[in-house]
């Protein structure tokens, strides 16, 4: 295992380090009582020698005079206190181990002082006796002393000489013993570099092959195994590194089959449409195109580009990441292909990654051409029938007028309640028939708007003064609230925005309960907008029919049928027309609000 690989390593520094410190400590330890015992023993002989010469000269200063002529006095308690040190003296030198050499010195003083004192006997006794035997004595003594003399010189040079070369071997010792901890240290420096080498190899190694590898999966080379050096840790990573890099390789086939299946069936999909379809990044490049793109491309000439009149589409999604979503032909454009004119509906849509951000955008032409072309043959019927019963029905109505003014004969109350009843279906006709006739025009694009400055307050105001006798005969009552601030100018059409408020204010009075109230709201929005709603609290309208309440000829089911249904569409109409935006909200709770939001310059 790694963990007992480096272990052992380190458990090997440790032991070599802990017997170089024990052969240190050892070495100090006995060299220092060696010095010791060696410096002790010559100190007790060189003091038992100078005890055994002093002891030698207090006895001749005592009992020699300096006439060689006189005879010493003898005291024997003197003699005999240095008769005892030397005695003491001796007995210490004897106790001190010596060579051989030192040894026979010391026997030599030891013969020389036993003289010398034996002689000092002889000299006491013969002082007693013969003046002539006691100078022969003393001149012996002193030829005993000088031996002695000659003896303890001899055993000092030895214990000089044995205290030198003791300091010559302590010395010696201790070199030998620092070269021996060098030497130590440096096999110590070489054990733990080559140890340090080895553990670093044994880890370093597999690591540097498994960084490689590493390096070479996230290139993108999956077909490769790193290579098992051991059994430890770094061996059981390396096998876990093989098998990643085996679920990875499994991994990308798998998702490689994905994308080209999921490639195959989005290039089938896009194939099968029959519009042109661009997909282009957030660098306006086109990154991809559909079969009908291409030919689109060839055959108007625009190469592997996108029409002109697009350009600015794109930018404003590419700006501000909403989709371009048009829903009236006034956006059509018209090309000719192949000697026919068609028409597209061009949709810019924005893709948008996993958390949201843009990807890019989806470009897509809707041929409208059919539907173009049936829109006009339905629009052009309902003007042309529209505008062929019209002349009948002027007809029709003034003679109804005719016959109830009486002019031409008198009338029956029946028949006169018939006449009226018969001129309000003929006069709801005619208005039927003239907003078929504007929806036409607005539908066909002839706006023909007429735009002048009108104060937003102001058109409001002539709106509900207008729809005051509609709701007085409803009970229901009319109120205008308006920002606190003064609202600009707004260059409109001011019947035709009138129409559309006016429709907002009678579809709120009928659809209000008696006693309810109708606000009519108009404030500023960013952008330079100006929005109108109304809210009535009537019934509301349910939320799956919102989104068709502004188409032609829709109404609310179970609702009473009061008009034909196209009302909204040419309020739609008109609104867009202004290049303006119109909704309605309706709560679950009952009320709704119908609202636009106008440009103060509805012109561009």
């Amino acid at each position: 295992m790694l963990r007992w690989r480096l272990s052992l390593g380190m458990v090997t520094l440790m032991a070599l380090l802990l017997a170089v410190g024990c052969y240190a400590v050892w070495l100090l330890d006995s060299l220092g009582p060696a010095v010791k015992r060696v410096l002790d023993n010559n100190y007790r002989a060189i003091k038992a020698i100078e005890d055994i010469r002093v002891a030698t000269l207090r006895i001749n200063s005592t009992y020699f005079s300096p006439s060689p002529e006189a005879l010493p006095s003898f005291d024997k308690a003197a003699f005999d206190d240095n008769h005892r040190a030397i005695d003491a003296a001796v007995e210490e030198l004897r106790s001190v181990p010596m060579p051989a050499a030192e040894s026979e010195a010391a026997r030599r003083l030891d013969g020389a002082l036993d003289t010398y004192l034996r002689l000092y006997g002889r000299l006491f006794a013969a002082s007693t006796r013969d003046k002539t035997e006691s100078l022969l004595m003393m001149q012996r003594i002193q030829d005993s002393t000088l031996l002695i003399s000659e003896a303890a010189d001899r055993l000092l040079s030895f214990n000089e000489e044995a205290m030198l070369d003791a300091d010559r071997k302590a010395r010696q010792h201790a070199k030998d013993s620092i070269h021996f901890l060098l030497l130590a240290m440096g096999l110590a420096l070489a054990v733990a570099i080559y140890a340090s080498y080895r553990m670093g190899s044994a880890v370093l190694e597999p690591i540097r092959v498994l960084t490689d590898f590493t390096g070479r999966i996230g290139s993108g080379q999956l077909d490769i195994s790193a290579p098992v050096l051991s059994e430890d840790e770094l061996g059981k990573l390396a096998s876990s590194f093989n098998t990643m890099a085996a679920q990875l390789r499994a991994y990308r086939q798998t998702t490689s089959e994905r994308i080209f299946k999921l490639n195959h069936t989005m290039e089938a999909t896009l194939s099968a449409f029959p519009d042109p379809i661009f997909v282009i990044d957030r660098e306006r490049r086109i990154t991809l195109r559909n079969p009908a793109a291409l030919r689109f491309g060839e055959e108007l000439g625009f190469g592997d580009g996108l029409p002109p009149e697009m350009a600015d589409r794109i930018t404003q999604a590419l700006e501000t990441g909403l989709d371009y979503l048009p829903s009236s032909f006034r956006d059509t454009l018209f090309y000719r292909v192949n000697e026919q004119e068609k028409s597209f509906l061009p949709r810019v849509l924005v893709m948008r990654g996993q958390h949201g951000e843009m990807d890019g955008l989806a470009v897509v032409l809707q041929d409208m051409t059919r539907f173009r072309l049936m829109d006009d043959v339905k629009t052009n019927l309902i003007s042309t029938v529209s505008h062929e019963l019209r002349t009948p029905l002027t007809s029709i109505r003034m003679a109804f007028h005719i016959l109830m003014e009486r002019k031409i004969g008198a009338l029956t109350d029946k028949q006169a309640d018939l006449l009226g009843v018969a001129r309000e279906d003929a006069e709801r006709l005619l208005r039927t028939l003239n907003d078929l006739l504007d929806l036409a025009r607005l539908e066909d694009g002839r706006h023909n708007l007429h735009y002048d400055l009108v104060a937003p307050e102001e058109l409001g105001r002539e709106v509900v003064q207008e729809a005051e006798s509609a709701a007085d005969r409803h009970h229901v009552r009319l109120v205008i609230e308006a920002g606190k601030e003064g609202l600009p100018s707004m260059m409109i059409d001011r019947a035709r925005v009138k129409h559309v408020l006016a429709h907002f204010l009678d579809n709120a009075i009928k659809h209000s309960p008696s006693g309810a109230t109708v606000r009519l709201g108009i404030e500023r929005r960013p952008g330079d907008q100006i929005r109108f709603s109304v809210e009535d609290q009537g019934e509301g309208i349910p939320s799956e029919f919102q989104g068709r309440i502004f188409d032609k000829f829709f109404r609310v089911p179970g609702r009473p049928k009061t008009g034909a249904g196209i009302g909204l569409s040419i309020a739609r109409q008109i609104v867009q027309a202004h290049l303006g935006r119109i909704g309605v909200h309706s709560g679950a709770q009952g009320g709704s609000e119908f609202y636009c939001e106008l440009p103060l310059d509805g012109k561009n």
